[in-house]
């Protein structure tokens, strides 16, 4: 681990207020379900897509919080509490800072001009209510919810119509996506950069968004690595 990222690992440890587990390699197998297996398709995925995955198939299964491995200073337990003491609520996360942290939808894969294809307009929408959302780099959820069902779901499905090419092109990188250049040309990896997190979280987090608290004190986004 690079020594900027193990410095947030220790101020997570040192402020979040509640156990704190890293979830490695070596480790996955103590939280996976026997009825429960990882997609196949994982082990072909990027390290960025195998987080995104594992975070939805962690908070479905056994719910729970989770960071980034970004700077944090602040208590995470008020969050819990307050997760605890609203039966009707969700989740906990912090509120999205801004438009330009909205979900892509695909935005970057679109033939110009871009605004007639639906995805666009689809991504400004969510865009205009930002608000609304709550970020995909820290959250405290309750397990096996509507929303956790229908985020792994729909993240399945998606992994299930990549399988054939994730077969024929599986990461190079640990940042693979699609168009992501390795040796001078777009990689052959199929998957979107935000295709297996806020492409679906934040339609999901929209739609759910009043059983949604965003009280929860976010991670810095200066410096992390």
């Amino acid at each position: 681990m690079p020594p900027v990222r193990q410095a947030s690992l220790d101020a997570i440890r040192q402020h979040v207020g509640v156990e704190t587990i890293l979830v490695t390699e070596d480790s996955l197998d103590r939280w996976l379900l026997p009825d429960a297996p990882l997609h196949a398709a994982f082990g072909r995925l990027s390290a960025v897509h195998q987080a995104d995955y594992l975070r939805c198939y962690l908070m479905h299964h056994h719910g729970g919080g989770y960071i980034d491995l970004k700077p944090l200073t602040a208590d995470w337990r008020p969050a819990f509490d307050q997760l605890d003491a609203t039966p009707d609520a969700f989740a906990v996360g912090y509120r999205e800072p801004g438009p330009q942290g909205v979900a892509a939808l695909g935005f970057e894969l679109l033939p110009r001009p871009r605004f007639l294809h639906a995805a666009w307009w689809r991504r400004r929408w969510l865009q205009l209510h930002y608000r609304q959302l709550i970020g995909t780099c820290a959250f405290v959820f309750r397990p096996r919810t509507k929303f956790t069902s229908h985020w792994l779901a729909e993240v399945t499905r998606r992994l299930d119509g990549f399988a054939a090419e994730l077969q024929a092109h599986p990461a190079r990188h640990p940042r693979d996506h699609a168009r992501f250049p390795i040796d001078g040309r777009p990689s052959g990896y199929p998957v979107p950069y935000t295709a297996l997190l806020a492409d679906v979280f934040h339609p999901l987090a929209r739609t759910h968004r009043h059983r949604m608290l965003k009280t929860l004190p976010p991670p810095s986004f200066e410096k992390y690595r």
